[in-house]
């Protein structure tokens, strides 16, 4: 998978779409870039946070990369499909993010995908790159 980061965005930050207490998953993105002296240093790219109520699922994403500060939010609604999937689909597009593959309801691997495809967008010149997943 290949991401691209536009300078377009397709919408901001929708605050309301953070709801701290439905929180329910975090995915991080971490590049390990060369540093000073030959000292690697570690980045935290991506950061996708879920929040989910009985309806709708919610996604945040920001993204750092050197010189880049993006964040978008969407959701997904709706039952018999992957909702976490389809939220972070639109949370990315909102960041001004364009993946070469869709991911909307196509689960957690795809995800993860994505997240190492931004993070090595964001930082080319990672000589490693680490997903980590955390659970409310």
């Amino acid at each position: 998978m290949i991401a691209t980061i536009n300078s377009e965005r397709t919408s901001e930050m929708n605050w309301n779409h953070r709801k701290e207490n439905k929180f329910t998953q975090q995915i991080t993105g971490v590049a390990i870039v060369p540093g000073v002296n030959g000292i690697p240093q570690v980045k935290e790219a991506v950061i996708l946070r879920y929040y989910t109520t009985d309806s709708r699922t919610y996604a945040c994403a920001w993204l750092h990369g050197s010189g880049d500060w993006l964040n978008g939010s969407g959701y997904a609604g709706g039952y018999g499909w992957h909702r976490r999937s389809g939220a972070a689909q639109a949370a990315f597009n909102a960041a001004g993010v364009t993946l070469s593959e869709d991911i909307g309801g196509r689960g957690d691997n795809v995800v993860d995908e994505a997240v190492q495809a931004i993070t090595r967008a964001l930082w080319p010149s990672a000589v490693a790159i680490y997903i980590n997943r955390a659970h409310a």
